[in-house]
């Protein structure tokens, strides 16, 4: 639960990142807003019709920690950690977000600029993207090819951003909250 509950709190701040900058929220209409992993969903029916395009959608990705290895010797010296108490050790999180953008592929002016948006609303986060557990983040962009996407008709272009976000967390908290 730890690294569910850490998950999605990091997701919410992508989310309130996004939102607060004018370049995105004037391109993304807030009620198309999606959300995979919650299964959240505002208005379901307007979801494939041109209007509906640009739009954006967040979701986890891949996860990775440390184990040990961010205190390499804490395992030796300590065989009995889980025993003694307020022993704690770091613990290294790599999270993966993948940050969907769609633009109608009849202005493909507008996937440059707002993926571009995008980049500026998560670097306004700063180096922590405004969680204190973030170390460091990096993201890139891939797009998918000219060739139209076509999902219920209506021609698309796809930009998949991969935001991996590396968090140091108690190791500790990680193992009695799970």
């Amino acid at each position: 639960m730890f690294l569910t509950l850490t998950r999605k709190v990091l997701r919410d701040r992508l989310w309130a990142l996004l939102e607060a900058e004018p370049e995105v929220t004037r391109r993304v209409r807030a009620k198309l807003k999606l959300d995979t992993v919650d299964g959240w969903l505002r208005n379901q029916s307007e979801l494939n019709t041109p209007a509906a395009y640009p739009r954006i959608t967040i979701s986890d990705g891949r996860w990775t920690d440390s184990a040990f290895t961010e205190a390499a010797t804490f395992a030796e010296e300590n065989i009995d950690f889980l025993d003694a108490d307020g022993v704690t050790w770091p613990l290294k999180v790599t999270a993966e977000y993948i940050i969907k953008l769609e633009v109608d592929q009849a202005r493909p002016h507008e996937e440059d600029e707002f993926e571009e948006a995008v980049h500026v609303a998560l670097l306004k986060g700063g180096p922590r993207l405004g969680n204190a557990d973030v170390v460091t983040w990096t993201i890139s962009v891939q797009r998918s090819t000219r060739d139209a996407i076509a999902q219920a008709g209506i021609p698309r272009l796809l930009s998949t951003m991969r935001l991996n976000a590396s968090l140091l967390v108690d190791g500790r908290s990680f193992i009695t909250t799970s």
